[in-house]
């Protein structure tokens, strides 16, 4: 395969990414967030953390329990220290530490200038080490790994193995088990506590103020939750707090006080407290918090805000107007312990429904909506997680993974993709997903989590046969059940038939797209005409009518244009050189595989597939066009990008890839060129093995003709006439004696 299109949006997800707050005045690229204004004393700490710094400590670990202010003080470590560094960049150790590093190398590719040979790859399995790698030789950094839990030290311990003599890491666990250099953050002084109770209150009697810094002994998230709350509500009497003497330790006390909060909270402040503590609590976007309790909780969040129940850790550069908040762990676990099941498990269906209708249908409208909604990704994958633990819908937790397969499809992250699919399987197994059950709604979603399956298996696996079933699993639940025409249908047998060209069956592959064009034709809207005329082109292509299929793809170019990025029209553009070549017009297909392959470049890094396709087809071009030596640097990094993708590490798919079969045939037709006869033909006959295999008995296309085509001349160059008398015979079994390239293929071996 080529070029290969998910739809018009191929990539789409790959190019967006949520922004975070750039420092540029004094250049420093930051994502960091500023001390709360009410921090106080810890100034011995500061100047442990400081000192280690200076004399030569690369890593420093900050320890302690829960809720004792190890976040803060390294934020307030940061504010202090900020122009001392190029570099700062905070990683939420709770969620996937993959595209962080992924959005940091994105930041210092765009921010710094850097020339090109030091850019980042951004490659999202290799973000990290590559990052790490880049650092290694760069000076004036700060790396935070911050909510390192018990027992999670791993997450972060094989990335910091090398010694960084010109930047800093600090490690902040509630956990010191593995971690060197480590310190201990204890709780606050009596005089500390007192001065941070003054900050935050202006109004509390001095004997209030005196029993909270006796009842919490220097436990600043009470202190802090206690204080504010009093501030705000007079009416909680003394007798409350002097409940709180029979709790024995800090967790106990704020327990026991939480409980003593909760119950004086209305139920709108009850619901989105519980809501917050089902979702990532760490990145809680206002907009998401509306959407899943209405416009009417703005006074609900504000008075959580203002009890520090929740606290407003950023404002989103590319929308001011959507706050992110948090919600201490401490604070989480509490409200879960305390708040009513059947609340809980209320929250929890409502909100796993809510985010599902968020979902775009059009994969081409999730960067708007991951803009609107920051952090979506990562609450849907925290509802699904405390999903387990709670009674919920296992078929709104379906549809819920359907859109994450989806997303993670589009984003190309075959990882995650994988544990959406294999959750799937597990289901079916033991045939807890009963069809007949569900609404239409839920049919739907069932037969779009079949149709990315399928797209999963043959893109990621390189599985052509599951995938099909997995196509037609979802093609039968459409016909079985009347569905309002919709993306789906189009969207379904388009990704059917692209499969079934990509194995050679492309009768099959033209009754199935004249299947999606129908639908398409039905819809209101639809971005994908793109993929429509894509696979019109490749079909007409496999058949030998080269003009047919330069209009065809000159159609999805041009309408693919009109979205203003490269990423849209890159694989059609591809098609289109190899079609130029194939018309021997190899000199009009060099600036568009030129073009093509610079922007791989600039936009994957060096061992992505796309990047390879570039490589493979810019290499085509420059191999017609006789520029031996470019060819053979192009052809040779295509190769080896193709052998070493982790699909191609299973013997059993290597021979049934593709992309290897044709690249391999590619280096026959250079060594053709240069003479080497013998060594075109054992290259030939590798990739013939290949493509046999994957074609099956759907060898009637004109990449398998041309093939032939080619081993014919190479065996008759190097005067081995019966050899191919043998592979035209075959051509003639397969094609028939009528077909066009048959005239030209007796004139090579008879000579006239």
């Amino acid at each position: 395969m080529l070029s290969r299109k998910l739809s018009f949006t191929y990539l789409v997800i790959l190019i967006f990414s949520i922004n975070y707050n750039i420092a540029y005045g004094e250049e420093i690229i930051s994502n960091t967030i500023p001390a709360k204004q009410y921090f106080t004393g810890r100034e011995s700490v500061l100047k442990e953390l400081q000192q280690a710094f200076k004399r030569g400590d690369n890593i420093v670990c900050i320890v302690g329990i829960s809720g004792i202010g190890k976040t803060e003080l390294v934020r307030k470590f940061i504010e202090l220290n900020r122009f001392n560094y190029q570099i700062i960049w905070v990683f939420d150790s709770n969620i996937d530490l993959r595209y962080q590093f992924q959005e940091l190398a994105r930041t210092i590719n765009k921010n710094c200038d850097v020339s090109k040979q030091n850019c980042i790859d951004e490659e999202l399995e290799q973000a990290a080490h590559n990052v790490m790698n880049y650092l290694f030789y760069k000076k004036d950094w700060l790396l935070v790994f911050d909510n390192l839990q018990i027992g999670q030290n791993y997450k972060i311990n094989k990335l910091i193995k090398k010694e960084y003599k010109h930047g800093r890491i600090i490690i902040i666990s509630q956990d010191k088990e593995g971690l060197t250099n480590d310190i201990s953050l204890k709780e606050m002084s009596p005089l500390e506590s007192k001065k941070l109770i003054n900050k935050l209150s202006v109004k509390l009697p001095k004997e209030t103020k005196e029993l909270i810094t006796q009842e919490f002994l220097g436990y600043p998230l009470p202190i802090v939750t206690t204080t504010k709350f009093l501030e705000q509500n007079t009416y909680i009497s003394f007798e409350e707090y002097k409940n709180l003497k029979y709790a024995n330790s800090s967790n106990e006390k704020l327990q026991k006080f939480m409980e003593n909060i909760y119950h004086k909270l209305d139920s709108a402040e009850k619901k989105v407290l519980i809501t917050c503590a089902i979702l990532d609590n760490h990145h809680l976007s206002k907009n998401l918090l509306v959407k899943l309790k209405n416009n009417n909780i703005l006074d609900s969040i504000y008075k959580l805000h203002e009890v520090s129940l929740i606290s407003n850790i950023e404002t989103r550069l590319h929308n001011p107007k959507n706050a992110i908040f948090e919600m201490h762990d401490l604070i989480k676990k509490t409200i879960l312990n305390i708040a009513d099941l059947k609340d809980i498990e209320s929250s929890l269906t409502e909100s796993i429904q809510i985010i599902n209708s968020i979902f775009p249908q059009d994969v081409s409208n999730y960067s708007s909506i991951i803009n609107e909604y920051p952090y979506l990704i990562d609450n849907a994958e925290k509802l699904l997680e405390n999903a387990t633990h709670y009674n919920t819908s296992i078929l709104d937790t379906m549809e819920l993974r359907k859109n994450l397969l989806t997303f993670y499809i589009h984003k190309l992250d075959y990882k995650k993709a994988k544990r959406m699919v294999d959750w799937l399987d597990e289901q079916d197994q033991t045939n807890a997903l009963a069809i007949d059950n569900m609404d239409i709604r839920y049919k739907e979603a069932y037969a779009w989590f079949y149709t990315y399956k399928g797209v999963y298996l043959d893109f990621a696996n390189g599985s052509a046969e599951a995938a099909i079933l997995s196509f037609k699993k979802a093609v039968a639940v459409i016909e079985k059940f009347p569905m309002k025409i919709s993306n789906l249908q189009f969207t379904t047998y388009a990704q059917l038939a692209q499969t079934l060209i990509y194995i050679g069956n492309i009768k099959e592959a033209q009754t199935t797209l004249a299947i999606a064009e129908n639908y398409i034709k039905q819809l209101d809207h639809a971005g994908d005409w793109g993929l429509l005329w894509f696979l019109k082109a490749k079909i007409l292509l496999e058949m030998g009518q080269y003009e047919e299929s330069l209009i065809e793809i000159d159609k999805g170019i041009d309408f693919e244009t009109k979205f203003q990025d490269e990423i849209f029209t890159a694989p059609a553009r591809l098609l289109k050189a190899e079609i130029l070549v194939r018309c021997n017009k190899a000199h009009k297909a060099n600036s568009i595989s030129s073009e093509v392959f610079s922007f791989s470049v600039n936009e994957f890094n060096n061992d992505h597939e796309f990047k390879a396709r570039a490589l493979m087809i810019h290499g085509l071009v420059k191999l017609h066009l006789r520029e031996f030596e470019d060819a053979y640097k192009y052809i040779k990094q295509a190769k080896k990008i193709f052998i070493n993708l982790p699909r191609n590490q299973n013997i059993e798919l290597a021979r049934i890839d593709d992309d290897l079969g044709q690249v391999i045939i590619l280096e026959g037709e250079l060594e053709t060129f240069k003479g080497n006869y013998a060594k075109a033909i054992e290259l030939y006959k590798q990739g013939k093995e290949i493509l046999e295999n994957r074609y099956g008995l759907n060898l009637s296309n004109d990449r398998y003709s041309l093939l032939l085509y080619k081993l014919i001349i190479a065996h008759t160059k190097s005067n081995q006439v019966d050899q191919a008398q043998l592979y035209l015979e075959l051509h003639d079994d397969i094609f028939s004696a009528v077909h066009y390239r048959t005239k030209d293929i007796y004139a090579i071996v008879y000579g006239n």
